[in-house]
């Protein structure tokens, strides 16, 4: 239960606090919905537990245990915190288990984050207690809360860290190139390296040479770090430069970072290495300008006393290969396997160290094997001498442990050599499924100031100290130059003092100094990745929607910019990956980067939420591996991977990442005190074609062709088994979307309320699948499940299969997937298409977006996103409504338990989509002649109804200039159901109501905004009176309009109405009217059927055995019902059409029956046979010419099973001598295949009948042929290849 009190913000508006404590305000009374039994609840740690619940109750296992917690979030003034108390609350004893956890302090608690700017208080209030006399447990029947505030100075993020962009970028003009390093060090640029790069270096001045940077290692993730904007210039040293001339031995020397970066720890007095996990380079740019460049400096050593002389040095190495992510997920590789090599040796080179000094070595590793097992170890030596193991404990066997356990270990040890270290690590494996890892090896070591090789980097740890003067001494027998590389933008060379045997210099250490020496005697280059374009991120203005693409997918992204442009009056902007990271990372592909780069956008707003981006979409698909070690690697667009990589509890990717931008947030994803400030989706596609399939499913989506009455449905889905978790979880969803918005109406597809069967591969439940598929097909807004799932499909039954979602070809009915299960759609993982992708990517069909997991997940913490998520879908914001990542960016914010949970959902999909096509209303006027009113009026058995309504503004005007088409349903009373209890203690009999049963489901015209039209009440209604329902959906080609009645009562018989003893008229055809009896299809035709009765057609679902049925092989076993398919034709009643999906029918004849009741309850029966060829190959038959014999026009025609596609048609006819006379080549564009065109027609399969082909009987020259027999050849090929040919004869009459 979580509301946000917007009203205490105009309260807030205009109140100034000086520090006292403000007027306290109280909120309205709050009755927690409690549920009558206890709910088994699993909580983070794994374990299932019984608790009491309420309705949007939340659990915060860490903090109230297993106590449920009402929660709402109140805006806070600036520089304030709140005082918040419980008021007037009433509570009522309960018995509870043992099992039970209770903190021992128990109180109201809050935590302060920050939404698009702005301060929030996220409030929890335990609603349960013990009772301090009594002992007793009592639950929170009723209470108010008390809200006051007082001043807090102490944490300001509001104004702290500021950003500053620059205006534009350094790369916006200039000539540009791209060079990079993998290690410290000096590097040289020579004149062959600049010729190289294509520059002439006869025209260059060197004085006007610039190197760029925005420095090494990873960027910094909390937004309050600080970081360079842009790129920031590097001094470097030219020689040869006074003369303005690049000559021959004239060259540039810079220093530069690699990638992987050391810091101290200043707890261990040790450095520790930061591996970079994104690139194994750092970047810079080298621009040749008409600006002088910024130089190496020449300074003195400090003219002070040293307090400190130094002849030795903290010099670190580090091994980490790597190669393996164990879980694939998270950001924590691993190097050498010890599961078959046991014992392996590892080296270091130290020149000149210090021996019998104490050095420090840095391991992780880790293990894993099952329990019962035993602990596994690694013993190691250095240089023989041996250390204390690391021993590592047993992993779990559940699909919840970790993949590995993994420890650090640091071990001091003595180097018996003056340089090389050798280290001897072996693994314990006396367990069969015993495996280890290497994750790093670090070494820290002293090392004396001897200049060793062309150069030397060197700190020293024991030089720091306030009001420190340190003497360096660097023995050397040859020429050097020291650079303070402390800022390596700007390196300063060091004046030396010869010493005969070296050289020393003085400086000041009040903190880490960093120095490199070196001879000069050499250099390495650095490596060219070539001319940049110019470019200027920074200059962008304001906009709606930032795109992220790789520039191989840009022209699709554009596509798609222009669309929402040109229908939705957005700002866009397409950016590329190359282009941010260039610009807000240095070159280095850090997602970092993008988010900095969003947020210059969001920080140049000033807290104003007009100007703020609202939408980001990541256009591209995304790997866990972010340095393309595997194969067919899919990093485009990267994610978030998270720090945890063995957990499969804790480990994740997220793109929520990329949309917290407050100055507070950024660097822990694990909390809740962080909310996204914009809204973020991806769509996971990898080259053009799925980009260009993707981004036709959205043209359609909201292009006019989709729009329908299924947009009025909203279907959920629970899955069996876990006490009724799932329908429990299912039912409190479904009833806040019935009571908060009564225009959807709601299908639920639980399995338990379905038989369960039992087949070699375990239990299935068929009937599902076919529910489903149903549903799919007929429409729906948004397909919620919850329950079991993974990366393949959902349900331990397999209801829905990766081959279902393939085989979908809802193109024109596409919903929105909620997914409340684990894995569903792990993008990140570019060996497998998971379940998720396989939704978005299918081009005929599928989904228009998910609301899904990435990771496992746990059903107490998905309940409570999904619920968030659906109070937020159908609101609108200024008339308009909101698009689904704005919802679930508000939804994600208004959770209050489990972040890792919350952060394991994602938007696959376009965030700035809206599900509703406008706000328009369809409002009801007359029903039987009689204006609304107080009495609700009553539709009986056998009575003809006439409605009239009007479509209207948000505001309730009459739109006048609305022509359109109203698809009106007209609901009998909900029906109570019981699930089946297919699984005894795992899935008790549960009770559900449910509103399908149809009255009339109907088409009538809109002119000028207002509608009517009449219908034939069924005698097979429920005669018990009770409420039904009127539901709306109009659309007149751009806007479409939804409304709903539900005061209107449905029971009891009209009298005097007119006898009717005639059944209707049944047509069946398979596909299209062009069918013939005994016709070709594939294996999953479309059954159509024309149906016609002067009362109209029973669909009502009430009475036994008069239902609308289909039935193949006149086998009862395989008969289906129909109700729902059937749809009356515009302004007809009387008379309508049916459209049922058959699915694998196997190859060979078949036939139909269908049996279809009038309202009065008379039926009628009818047949056909079609034959079923598979679409593996191509099939002719009934290849004729009409008429034959013929004088001056006949027409070709045939049939096939290609459902879709181009055919390509050759006719050729020749004498019967076998001369060839005539020869008529046609492509026929079956009308399956995906496209705009198909939401008017067929969705799932094309005409298999071929006719329209005209022959006039002349040859090739136009002249008339003799009278006579004559043989044609009809050859047809088809897009993928299949081809098929037959033979036929004709007769000419001239």
């Amino acid at each position: 239960m979580k509301v946000k009190l917007f009203f205490l913000s105009l309260v807030f508006s205009g109140i100034y606090y000086s520090g006292a404590f403000a007027q306290a305000l109280i909120s309205s009374v709050i009755q927690p919905d409690w549920s009558l039994d206890l709910s088994d609840v699993v909580f983070p740690d794994a374990q299932q537990r019984k608790t009491l619940d309420f309705t949007g109750a939340e659990f915060d296992f860490s903090r109230f245990g297993s106590i449920p917690v009402y929660t709402t979030t109140i805006n806070v003034p600036v520089n304030s915190l709140p005082i918040i108390e419980l008021v007037n609350p009433v509570y009522k004893s309960v018995e509870l288990n043992d099992e039970f956890i209770f903190p021992s302090d128990l109180h109201i608690d809050y935590t302060i984050a920050y939404e698009k700017g702005k301060r929030v208080a996220d409030i929890y209030v335990p609603a349960l207690k013990k009772n301090k006399s009594t002992g007793e447990i009592e639950k929170l029947l009723s209470f108010q809360l008390s809200y006051s505030f007082v001043s807090d100075n102490s944490n300001l993020p509001e104004k702290d860290f500021q950003k500053s962009y620059a205006t534009n970028s350094v790369l916006s003009s200039g000539t540009w190139y791209k060079i990079a390093v993998s290690t410290d060090g000096v590097y040289k640029i020579d004149k062959n390296f600049l010729t190289s790069l294509g520059i002439n270096t006869n025209q260059i001045n060197p004085k006007r040479i610039r190197i760029f940077s925005a420095g090494a290692g990873m960027l910094p993730e909390p937004n309050s770090s600080p970081r360079v904007d842009d790129l920031s210039e590097v001094s470097i040293m030219v020689s040869g430069e006074s003369d303005g001339q690049f000559d021959d031995n004239d060259f540039v020397l810079f220093y530069g970072q690699g990638p992987h970066r050391w810091m101290l720890d200043t707890s261990k007095n040790i450095f520790i290495h930061n591996q970079n996990i994104y690139s194994d380079y750092t970047y810079y740019f080298l621009n040749i300008g008409s600006i002088a460049g910024k130089r190496v400096q020449t300074v003195n050593g400090d003219d002070l006393l040293p307090n400190q002389t130094f002849t030795a040095f903290d010099d670190y190495a580090f091994h980490e290969a790597d190669t393996a992510n164990l879980l694939k997920s998270g950001r924590d590789w691993y190097g050498e396997s010890f599961k078959y090599i046991l014992t392996q040796n590892f080296g270091f080179n130290f020149p000149n160290m210090l021996s019998q000094t104490s050095g420090k070595i840095r391991m992780a590793v880790a293990s894993h094997t099952i329990t019962g097992q035993g602990s596994r170890y690694f013993s190691t030596s250095i240089n023989g001498a041996s250390v204390p193991d690391i021993t590592i404990g047993e992993t779990c066997a559940d699909y919840t442990c970790p993949a590995a356990d993994s420890a650090v270990r640091v071990f001091s040890f003595v180097p018996n050599s003056s340089s090389a270290i050798n280290i001897i690590l072996n693994y314990s494996s006396n367990a069969n499924d015993a495996s280890g890892w290497l994750n790093y090896i670090e070494i820290n070591v002293k090392r004396a100031l001897t200049m060793a090789g062309n150069e030397m980097p060197f700190r020293v740890i024991s030089s720091i100290g306030s009001g420190n003067v340190s003497q360096y001494k660097i023995q050397s027998s040859s020429d050097i130059l020291v650079w303070n590389v402390t800022d390596p933008f700007k390196p300063k060379q060091i004046n030396l003092v010869d010493l005969g045997n070296g050289y020393s210099f003085i400086q000041k250490s009040d903190v880490l100094n960093e120095y490199i020496s070196f001879t000069g005697s050499s250099f390495p280059p650095p490596v060219s990745f070539g001319k940049v374009k110019n470019q200027n991120l920074h200059g962008s203005s304001e906009t709606d929607l930032i795109i992220v693409t790789p520039s191989k997918l840009k022209s699709s992204a554009d596509e798609l910019a222009e669309l929402h442009r040109s229908s939705d009056n957005m700002k866009v902007k397409v950016f590329t990956t190359e282009q941010i990271y260039n610009e807000f990372g240095g070159g280095s592909p850090d997602p970092t980067a993008i988010r900095d780069f969003v947020k210059m956008f969001y920080d140049r707003a000033n807290g104003d939420t007009m100007l703020m981006p609202k939408y980001l979409l990541l256009f591209g698909d995304a790997s866990f591996d972010y340095k393309n070690r595997e194969s067919d690697n899919t990093n485009l667009v990267p994610t978030f991977e998270s720090y945890e990589s063995l957990s499969t509890v804790t480990s994740y990717n997220t793109d929520d990442y990329f949309g917290f931008l407050d100055n507070n947030e950024g660097g822990n994803m694990n909390t809740l005190s962080i909310k996204m400030d914009i809204a973020v989706g991806r769509l996971p596609v990898k080259n053009e074609t799925e980009a260009e399939d993707v981004i036709n499913k959205i043209k359609i989506y909201k292009s006019s062709s989709s729009l329908g009455s299924w947009r009025n449905m909203v279907t959920f889905s629970a899955d069996d088994g876990d006490s009724d978790t799932h329908i429990n979880d299912c039912e409190e969803i479904a009833n806040y979307v019935s009571l908060h918005y009564p225009l959807f109406n709601i299908d639920k597809i639980y399995l338990d309320a379905y038989r369960q069967i039992s087949t070699p591969g375990g239990e299935r439940y068929p009937d599902v699948n076919t529910a489903i598929n149903n549903r799919i097909y007929e429409g729906t807004l948004i397909f919620n499940y919850l329950g079991h799932g993974g990366a393949t499909g959902l349900a331990h039954e397999r209801i829905l299969s990766n081959e279902d979602f393939d085989s979908w070809t809802n193109i024109c009915k596409l919903p929105l997937f909620i997914t409340a299960t684990c894995d569903f759609s792990g993008f990140d993982n570019p060996e497998i298409v998971s379940a998720g992708e396989h939704l978005m990517l299918n081009p005929n069909g599928g989904a228009i977006g998910l609301v899904t997991t990435v990771r496992l997940v746990y059903s107490f913490a998905n309940k409570d996103l999904n619920l968030n998520f659906m109070k937020q879908v159908f609101e609108t914001k200024n008339g308009n409504p909101i698009s689904m990542g704005e919802a679930l960016r508000r939804g994600k914010n208004n959770v209050t338990s489990d972040a890792i949970n919350n952060r394991k959902f994602t938007l696959i999909g376009d965030p700035a989509i809206s599900l509703i096509n406008s706000s328009n209303q369809v409002l009801t006027s007359t029903i039987k002649s009689q204006p609304l009113n107080s009495t609700p009026d009553t539709l009986k058995a056998l009575e003809k109804i006439t409605v009239t309504g009007y479509v209207a503004d948000v505001n309730g005007n009459k739109i006048t200039d609305y022509n359109g088409i109203i698809y009106p349903t007209v609901y009998d009373k909900s029906v109570t159901y019981k699930t089946l209890s297919n699984n005894p203690g795992e899935s008790p009999v549960k009770n559900f109501s449910l509103r399908k049963n149809l009255i009339y489901n109907g088409k009538a015209s809109v002119t000028n905004g207002d509608f009517s039209f009449t219908f034939v009440v069924p005698k097979d209604i429920n005669y018990q009176f009770g409420f039904g329902k009127f539901s709306y959906y109009a659309q007149n080609g751009i806007s479409s309009a939804s409304g709903y009645f539900d005061s209107v009562i449905v029971g009891g018989t009209a009298a005097g109405f007119v006898s009717d003893n005639s059944g209707p008229q049944i047509q069946i055809y398979m596909n299209d009217e062009k069918f013939v009896f005994g016709g070709m299809t594939d294996e999953s035709p479309m059954l159509y059927v024309k149906l016609k009765d002067e009362n109209g057609i029973n669909t009502v679902g009430n009475g036994i055995g008069h239902d609308l049925t289909g039935m193949l092989d006149e086998n009862s076993q395989s008969s289906f019902v129909m109700n729902d398919f059937y749809e009356a034709n515009l302004d007809d009643y009387q008379s309508g059409v049916v459209k049922y999906p058959l699915k694998n029918i196997s190859a060979g004849r078949h036939s139909v029956t269908v049996k279809a009741w009038d309202v009065y309850n008379n039926s009628s029966d009818a047949y056909t046979e079609f034959v079923v060829a598979t679409s593996e190959s191509m099939a002719l038959s009934h290849v004729l010419n009409f008429p034959n014999p013929f004088t001056s026009q006949t027409e070709f025609m045939f049939e096939n099973n290609i459902a879709s596609g181009t055919l390509k048609v050759k006719i050729e006819i020749y004498s019967v001598s076998g001369k060839l006379v005539k020869t008529i080549m046609t492509e026929i564009n079956q009308s399956g295949s995906a496209g705009c065109d198909v939401c008017t027609g067929v969705t799932n399969s094309g005409s298999f009948r071929v006719n329209g082909i005209m022959w006039d009987g002349n040859d090739d020259y136009g002249d008339p042929l003799a009278k006579g027999v004559y043989v044609y050849r009809v050859s047809v090929k088809s897009d993928d290849g299949l081809s098929a040919t037959a033979f036929e004869k004709l007769v000419l009459l001239k």
